[in-house]
């Protein structure tokens, strides 16, 4: 990440910009780092539960709406670049002999600069492993999702667009919305019924169609007590369905409100091991590896 282009989506937090986000989530996710969180990740996969790791990568960019691309200093006009808060998943796993390494990036309007605050602009995921590789892109309209998708699997590859209705959310979008992020989404005990788009991640490992599902969404009521691997928490916890695929994310209570853990189809599970706040572009040199240890990951000799 270059400091020029970072600067640039620090100043977008400035004069000028239609905030929906609270002055402390600004200065918090103004201050030129990110947040890393690793998690020690079950993932179910052909038919079994296999052992591996994730990371959720956190950071606020300028975004050009009209290319979709993280913007470049002096390179669009102004009122083509925004902020979005941009959240990377990334999961590692073993299946036998091989193993699988997928990533994920999200893109969401910070301001209502473009449009509404909190609007997913863009999805991007892609799946590696040794039989072949595949990605697709989600291009987010107000009444469609146009969708880009490569395959190595003979008939996959093709482009297409996804009627949007009224409401609907990306289902990957929750890892930002029970945040509070940019605005907040559900009071205690409140629930709301939206359509949310079938998980890209579970419509390729299915090989189902994507397209939107009767969803619903709901927070408790009080928070509760959880452990896990980084210490011990209060967190509220969300409940989400989407059709028959149901997803539970438990949410540090206190701000900045990071994920503790969260749960999937087919015994899916992750638990945070460790989080820190880094400029983690600028670790890329022999010896940053040990930046991993604050994170819960295995430290590279």
């Amino acid at each position: 990440m270059r400091s020029t282009a970072l600067a640039l989506a620090l100043s977008l937090f400035g004069a000028g910009s239609a905030q929906a986000a609270s002055p402390e989530v600004w200065k918090h996710w103004s201050d030129g780092k990110a947040e890393l969180s690793g998690f020690r990740l079950t993932q179910p996969r052909y038919g079994q539960l296999r052992q591996g790791t994730a990371v959720l990568i956190y950071v606020t960019e300028p975004f050009s709406r009209s290319a979709r691309v993280k913007a470049d200093p002096g390179r669009h006009p102004d009122h083509d670049v925004e902020t979005v808060l941009k959240l990377n998943v990334v999961k590692d796993f073993q299946t036998g002999l091989y193993d699988y390494n997928l990533m994920s990036s999200l893109f969401v309007a910070m301001d209502a600069k473009g449009g509404r605050p909190a609007e997913a602009l863009k999805f991007a995921f892609s799946s590696h492993e040794w039989c072949g590789h595949v990605y697709e892109e989600l291009k987010v309209e107000p009444t469609v999702v146009e969708r880009l998708y490569r395959s190595y699997f003979d008939g996959e590859s093709s482009d297409q667009a996804v009627p949007r209705l009224p409401g609907g959310l990306l289902t990957e979008e929750l890892l930002v919305r029970v945040r509070g992020l940019p605005e907040p989404f559900l009071a205690p005990g409140e629930s709301k019924a939206l359509p949310l788009l079938l998980s890209v991640e579970r419509s390729r490992f299915l090989h189902q169609p994507l397209r939107f599902l009767p969803g619903k969404i709901e927070r408790s009521a009080e928070p509760r007590k959880l452990t896990v691997p980084a210490g011990t928490f209060e967190v509220d916890v969300y409940t989400a369905t989407a059709g028959d695929e149901k997803f539970v994310y438990l949410v540090e209570r206190s701000f900045p409100h990071r994920i503790v853990a969260w749960e999937g189809p087919e015994g899916e599970r992750a638990e945070l091991l460790g989080s820190q706040r880094l400029p983690y572009w600028t670790l890329n040199q022999e010896g940053h590896q040990r930046f991993l240890k604050d994170l819960g990951l295995p430290v590279p000799r």
